[in-house]
């Protein structure tokens, strides 16, 4: 195969994982909340209290995207905001315990899920996939100020 060959191939099945990835998060999820909400709350999870503007940095979607996303988890006692105690003028975001309890409930079933696939897989080939996805998270990430991907 040529290398578009490959890349064409690599681009379809990276689209089908993304897709079954999603479909066993909205299993995982009971329908709790919506795919989109999970992602706020998995940041706040992982990363702490954050701003609209870094939660949305962090996420790469707009800053009204973040504002409407948590006017819903804030309504649903998921998500509360905070004053920022270095600048009053900044608000934080930050998990509730009952957004934690979630997320960690539905972040379980997602593992149960995705570790049911990797059963039949040898530990050596699931190292060198992982080590192949975080090397090509990294090389987007640094290429994604530029317009263009990294070479």
């Amino acid at each position: 195969m040529t290398v578009p060959e490959e890349i064409a191939r690599i681009e379809e099945h990276l689209r089908r994982l993304a897709g079954r990835v999603k479909q066993d998060l909205t299993a995982a999820s009971a329908n709790l909340v919506p795919a989109a909400q999970l992602d706020v709350l998995r940041c706040l999870y992982q990363k702490g209290s954050l701003t609209v503007s870094q939660l949305a940095k962090e996420l790469s979607v707009t800053a009204s995207a973040v504002t409407s996303l948590s006017d819903r988890l804030v309504k649903s006692n998921l998500v509360q905001r905070m004053a920022d105690k270095s600048d009053r003028r900044l608000v934080r975001l930050g998990l509730t315990p009952q957004g934690r309890e979630l997320f960690e409930k539905v972040h379980a079933e997602t593992l149960k899920r995705i570790r049911r696939y990797f059963q039949r897989v040898p530990q050596s080939e699931m190292q060198a996939f992982a080590d192949i996805l975080a090397r090509l998270v990294h090389l987007m990430e640094e290429g994604s100020g530029q317009g263009e991907p990294a070479s």
